[in-house]
């Protein structure tokens, strides 16, 4: 029979685990363990719970019980720091940034995440998403499952998101339905900063709830769009600037030089990525004017392979794997 602690515990772990459900742009999110994950995790935490209450009298299991909402025991804390590592929590994800001046505008991102499936790929003019647009032509970068985490078009407008935020983002009843991928639909049918606003103001794009999307266009302006009390929060600026993961390394590499240049923008993006098990899995760097594509793999693939839209979108409909882009658009 389970104690009145561990029965409180199991539930509070149902909870987060039903809490941190992963949606396709979801980067900052571990996975929900698998069900004998859960079952192990909830085990070795009874057992932790047994061996206290065997050498200690009932009372003072029940006392750190009433603690956990106060202040919680030294023992306590112990424990959540052992056990939450197992738990899914969010973590700011991938890092994006601009770098800008009145003849160049650069739209640089580091792709974090496990998994190590990366792509590229271009979706040539079409009709658009619904009858009164014109798709334009675009480039997509994502993973295996084609659900695009960022992008740009040939207006020279691109897009990335940052995962791992909390926000309180309900539903508009006015807003439109977009079919699949609201950001693509975005990127597909918007040439400037202050279209893609008006998109997002006027389509629903439930990603909001825990992330926060730059959009960024050939005239160097960019807008930060996250949501806010169920209101879209937005920030647009025509100067260069970044947010993510490496944030802090961004700010602090942008006022010694936030030239934009290629060299520049490889040495923040390299400065700024993330190890580990949420280690950068690509790094891209659009060049909004030129329509030309720089994808980077560090530390083992520090050269660039440069592509460009414009001759892309001409050979079709494709794609590459990011690992072996440059076999790839030799053959």
């Amino acid at each position: 029979m389970l104690s009145g602690f561990e029965e409180f515990a199991i539930r509070c772990l149902t909870c987060i685990f039903q809490f941190h459900r992963l949606s396709p742009r979801c980067k900052g999110l571990e996975p929900i363990p698998s069900l004998s994950a859960n079952i192990y995790i909830v085990g070795k935490f009874s057992l932790l719970i047994n061996s206290s209450a065997a050498d200690e009298p009932h009372h003072t299991i029940m006392k750190r019980f009433r603690n956990f909402f106060g202040k919680i025991p030294w023992v306590g804390f112990g424990l959540a720091l052992a056990f939450f590592p197992s738990v899914s929590m969010p973590v700011h994800a991938c890092t994006i940034f601009v770098l800008t001046d009145t003849n160049r505008a650069l739209f640089c991102n580091n792709e974090d995440w496990k998994d190590p499936q990366t792509r590229i790929w271009f979706v040539p003019h079409s009709r658009g998403f619904s009858s009164d647009t014109n798709g334009y032509g675009c480039a997509y970068v994502g993973f295996g499952n084609g659900w695009g985490q960022g992008g740009v078009n040939i207006e020279g407008l691109a897009f990335d998101w940052v995962a791992g935020y909390k926000a309180s983002w309900q539903r508009d009843p006015k807003m439109k339905s977009t079919k699949g991928n609201p950001a693509e639909r975005m990127l597909e049918s918007c040439a400037t900063v202050q279209e893609a606003v008006a998109f997002f103001q006027s389509h629903w794009e439930p990603s909001f709830s825990y992330a926060k999307i730059l959009v960024a266009d050939r005239t160097g302006a960019s807008v930060i769009i996250g949501a806010t009390d169920s209101q879209l929060d937005i920030k647009m600026v025509k100067e260069s600037r970044g947010f993510g993961y490496g944030g802090q390394v961004v700010e602090r590499m942008l006022a010694q030089d936030a030239a934009p240049t290629l060299a520049n923008a490889a040495k923040i993006l390299q400065a700024a990525s993330q190890q580990g098990q949420y280690a950068t899995k690509y790094s891209n760097v659009f060049d909004l004017k030129s329509g030309d594509i720089f994808l980077f793999r560090f530390p083992d693939q520090p050269d660039a392979v440069k592509l460009n839209l414009a001759d892309e979108l001409k050979k079709g409909r494709h794609g590459y794997d990011i690992p072996k882009a440059a076999e790839q658009v030799r053959n």
